[in-house]
């Protein structure tokens, strides 16, 4: 789904079940990919990917959190947050990893064009 004017209030949907890939952006406008695996609790844990550039012309070995700078995502590892887990995760300040099923909404998050 592409973000504008008529689609940027959409809600993700997160499947029920199985994993599933899922997006987010770093401190440096990084491209964050994250495969959430199905026994993840709908994102109490998830690998990394990939981390690109917005554009997808360079990729990065890691990138840090937006909010928590001492949180690292590395390419290959398995990220766990720092403040626990809620599944509750569509609220705003909710503990756990925040995320975007699709990678244009993501990035529309990380520039402020939401």
């Amino acid at each position: 789904m592409k973000v504008n004017e008529k689609t940027k209030w959409f809600g993700d949907a997160v499947p029920q079940k199985g994993s599933f890939i899922c997006w987010k952006v770093g401190a440096n406008h990084r491209v964050i990919q994250l495969l959430v695996p199905a026994d993840a609790g709908r994102a109490e844990f998830a690998k990394v990917l990939s981390i690109t550039n917005s554009e997808r012309t360079q990729d990065f070995t890691w990138e840090t959190a937006m909010v928590d700078h001492d949180f690292v995502y590395e390419v290959g590892k398995t990220v766990y947050p720092d403040n626990g887990f809620s599944a509750y995760g569509w609220m705003d300040d909710s503990p756990g990893l925040h995320f975007f099923m699709d990678r244009d909404m993501a990035e529309a998050f990380g520039t402020g064009n939401y």
